[in-house]
């Protein structure tokens, strides 16, 4: 995963704007199963940090495909989310039917509950009242 993956994941769009002005690939697909940050957005169910990629992001592109083909819509597709599905539409969206794959709601939950242990650990003061040792006597 890449920084925008992780600031997409958690919900930091202030860091993502940062990151996008100083040149991070918006359209960056994270190694695991291919996902953009607008892919993210809306398996995470994030219309803030959805409306942002549509709306700041001029080189967003609508049509970028996870490692199983999907593209933002046919996530939008698969998870019933017709509101962004129309958004994504207007927004010149090819508005394509989800190939038949093995993907479901599972991979999505996965991977939230993934961002929330990442979230959990990523806050600086997890660790705040931690006594004694360093990290090789944690480890």
């Amino acid at each position: 995963e890449r920084c925008v993956h992780l600031t997409a994941q958690l919900g930091y769009i202030d860091i993502l704007r940062l990151l996008v002005l100083y040149g991070a690939d918006i359209n960056a697909r994270e190694g695991k199963s291919g996902r953009t940050p607008l892919h993210i957005a809306i398996e995470a169910c994030n219309e803030t940090l959805f409306n942002y990629l549509l709306d700041e992001c001029q080189k967003l592109n609508l049509e970028t495909e996870t490692y199983a083909g999907l593209t933002a819509y046919q996530v939008a597709c698969l998870l019933n989310k017709s509101t962004l599905q129309n958004m994504l539409k207007t927004r010149g969206a090819e508005p394509l039917t989800p190939p038949d794959s093995e993907y479901d709601g599972s991979d999505v939950e996965s991977d939230l509950e993934e961002a929330k242990f990442v979230d959990r650990f990523g806050d600086p003061g997890y660790f705040a009242n931690f006594k004694g040792g360093n990290a090789m006597t944690v480890a």
